[in-house]
C-alpha cells in the first residue's frame, strides 16, 4: 500500500469520527433531543477521553488524521461515541473525495491559525498574556 493511500485512509477515518462527534454535539445542543442529558453525551474530546480511556492527545491526532490508529483504538472511540462500528462504517461509506479535500483544507487552515496565534503570543485557554516590554 502506498503512503498516499495510507494517508487517505487515516483522513477518511478522521473525518468519519469528526462527523460522529459533531452529530453528538447537535444532539446535546440547546435545541437537540438530548439537551437535558448533555452531561452524559460524549460531545467533546475531554468527554471522549473519559469514555474511551484514550488520551486526549492521541484522540486529537486521530481526528486530525496524523495517527495510524489501531483497530482497538478505533473501536473504543466508536463505542464511546454511541454508535459503534456500524455507525462509523455508515459514516465512512458516505464520505466522498470532495468531503476529504474539504476536511483536509479545514485542518490545514486550522493549523495555520494556531501557528499564527503562537507567533503573535496570543494567550490560549488557561494561559496568561505575556507582558510586553
Amino acid at each position: 500500500m502506498e503512503t498516499r493511500e495510507k494517508e487517505s485512509i487515516k483522513l477518511r477515518f478522521a473525518l468519519a469520527l469528526f462527523r460522529r462527534l459533531q452529530h453528538n454535539k447537535q444532539l446535546a445542543g440547546p435545541t437537540g433531543p438530548r439537551q437535558k442529558q448533555r452531561s452524559e453525551t460524549v460531545d467533546s474530546y475531554q468527554k471522549l477521553e473519559r469514555a474511551s480511556g484514550i488520551p486526549k492527545a492521541t484522540l486529537i491526532g486521530v481526528f486530525q488524521g496524523k495517527i495510524n490508529a489501531a483497530s482497538t483504538t478505533l473501536f473504543a472511540i466508536a463505542e464511546a461515541l454511541d454508535g459503534g462500528m456500524t455507525a462509523l462504517g455508515s459514516e465512512l461509506d458516505s464520505i466522498t473525495d470532495e468531503d476529504l479535500a474539504a476536511y483536509k483544507e479545514a485542518l490545514r487552515h486550522s493549523q495555520k491559525a494556531r501557528i499564527e496565534k503562537k507567533k503573535k503570543g496570543t494567550p490560549g485557554r488557561g494561559r496568561k498574556a505575556r507582558p510586553t516590554k
